[in-house]
């Protein structure tokens, strides 16, 4: 149909791919994807939910989360009433690429 060439890229963990040389000619830009959040469920709680629904292995997630100046932002999520302790996993990045991660935990006393 075109008469474009096409390759087929796979990328591994290393980023060196299955079958990589090194070509001293070649420049490859590997730009970094934005990718926009969809809108993703949260349920509403009108009533204190039953033995099972506490087995939830996750609490709250939403990607779309927009910090202030200083890097803060303020999340409110539904937990179990007992005493407990949370880990919190959070990941993000900025437009300009730059990512990085904090692991807190949260104790229900």
């Amino acid at each position: 149909m075109y008469d474009w060439p096409a390759y087929v890229e796979i990328t591994t963990w290393s980023g060196n791919g299955l079958f990589s040389k090194s070509n001293p000619s070649l420049s490859i830009a590997r730009p970094v994807p934005v990718s926009w959040p969809r809108q993703f469920y949260q349920p509403k709680y009108t009533a204190i939910p039953g033995p099972l629904t506490e087995l939830r292995p996750t609490v709250y997630w939403n990607p779309g989360i927009i910090t202030d100046e200083n890097g803060n932002a303020e999340v409110v999520f539904y937990t179990k009433k007992k005493k407990t302790t949370y880990t919190v996993v959070m990941q993000g990045s900025n437009l300009d690429g730059l990512v990085g991660s904090s692991i807190k935990r949260i104790i229900v006393k």
